[in-house]
């Protein structure tokens, strides 16, 4: 768990930079509303979710 945590973080990261420097950092907002920090903590879940099921969905055919 920690190899997907750590590649999870680390995805989240570089794909954030890459997007925030292709936008110029216009996006940045410093201030989050209530509904905006829920909003962005089920969007994280969810990836963190997919990325999960993803590496450990790699390993079933070796199991076997």
């Amino acid at each position: 768990m920690a190899r997907i945590s750590v590649v999870t973080i680390t995805y989240t990261i570089l794909l954030a930079l890459l997007f925030l420097l292709s936008k110029g950092w216009n996006i940045v907002l410093f201030h989050l509303s209530r509904d905006q920090a829920t909003n962005l903590t089920m969007i994280m879940a969810i990836v963190y979710l997919c990325y999960s099921a993803f590496f450990l969905s790699t390993d079933f055919a070796q199991i076997s």
